[in-house]
C-alpha cells in the first residue's frame, strides 16, 4: 500500500510539474488561409496574431521565430488584474518591433486599473478597435479590420460594426470571445471573409481530449474562415494539459480563382 502512495503521488507530481512547463511553453503556429476578397494586386499578408497573454511576459525565445510580418493583432486578454504595468510595457515594447500593433479587448482587460492600461496603450501607438471598423493600408490597397467588444461583458455592438463593413472588399473580424459565430450566425456571411478569436485558452485542461471548450484551430464555417487560438497565457490556475500556449503567423493570401 506505501508503494502504491507513493508511486501515485510521484505520478501527481510529474503531471503537475508537466502541465506547469505546458503553462509557459513557448509554441509559434504558422497558419496559411486563403481568402476570395483577398485585394487581387497583393502580395501575402503575414500577421502576428497572439491573444489571451494574461500575465506572461511574451517570450523574446518566441519573438525570435517571427519574421516579415507586417502588423500584429492583439485578440484579447492582454492583461488581467494580475499584471503589473511593467510587464503590459514590456510587451508591447517587444510587440512594436514589427510595425501596427491593433488590439481588441477582451474580457479580463477591464479589470483593475484600465485608466492606465489605456495610457500606456495611447503611449506605444497601438490602434485600439472595439465597435467600428479600421483601415488597414497593404501594398497599395485597403483590408477591413473590424472588431467587437467584449461579449460577455456586454460591451460589444454587432450590428453597428457589421453595418460599417464594406461587403465589396476583404475583413478580417476580430471577437475575443468565439461565440460570436453563435451570436451573430448569418448575419457574418457575406461581410467577413477571416474571423479571429481566443478567450477559451482551448479547454486549458483536458483529459483524454475532453474539455470545458473546443480545441483551438482552424474551422471552416462557410462562406468565411474562423480561427481560434489556444490563447498564450493561462487564467488564475498556471496549468496547461492537452492544450499548449502559443502564438501565430497568419499568411493571408487570395485564393486561386477555380478553374473548369
Amino acid at each position: 500500500m506505501l508503494i502504491l502512495s507513493v508511486s501515485a503521488l510521484t505520478i501527481g507530481i510529474l503531471l503537475v510539474v508537466f502541465m506547469i512547463y505546458n503553462a509557459f511553453s513557448n509554441n509559434l503556429s504558422t497558419i496559411e488561409v486563403e481568402l476570395n476578397r483577398f485585394p487581387h494586386n497583393s502580395s501575402e499578408l503575414k500577421v502576428f496574431y497572439i491573444s489571451d497573454v494574461h500575465n506572461r511576459v511574451i517570450s523574446e525565445k518566441l519573438l525570435n521565430q517571427v519574421h516579415d510580418v507586417e502588423l500584429v493583432i492583439i485578440g484579447g486578454d492582454f492583461r488581467d488584474n494580475r499584471t503589473p504595468n511593467w510587464k503590459i510595457e514590456e510587451n508591447l515594447k517587444r510587440l512594436s518591433r514589427f510595425g501596427p500593433i491593433y488590439f481588441i479587448w477582451g474580457n479580463n482587460d477591464y479589470e483593475g486599473d484600465v485608466e492606465t492600461f489605456k495610457k500606456l496603450l495611447e503611449k506605444w501607438k497601438v490602434i485600439v478597435v472595439g465597435n467600428e471598423v479600421v483601415l488597414i493600408s497593404y501594398n497599395g490597397s485597403f483590408i477591413q479590420l473590424a472588431a467587437i467588444e467584449d461579449m460577455s461583458m456586454k460591451k460589444d455592438n454587432v450590428h453597428k460594426t457589421i453595418s460599417s463593413i464594406n461587403k465589396n472588399e476583404c475583413c478580417i473580424f476580430v471577437s475575443h470571445d468565439p461565440r460570436i459565430r453563435r451570436k451573430a450566425g448569418v448575419s457574418l456571411q457575406g461581410y467577413v471573409d477571416l474571423l479571429l478569436s481566443g478567450h477559451t485558452h482551448g479547454g486549458q485542461i483536458r483529459i483524454f481530449g475532453f474539455g470545458p471548450y473546443t480545441l483551438g484551430g482552424v474551422h471552416q464555417t462557410f462562406p468565411y474562415v474562423h480561427f481560434v487560438s489556444n490563447g498564450y497565457g493561462t487564467s488564475i490556475i498556471p496549468l496547461r494539459l492537452g492544450t499548449k500556449a502559443e502564438a501565430h503567423v497568419l499568411t493571408i493570401r487570395k485564393k486561386p480563382a477555380q478553374t473548369i
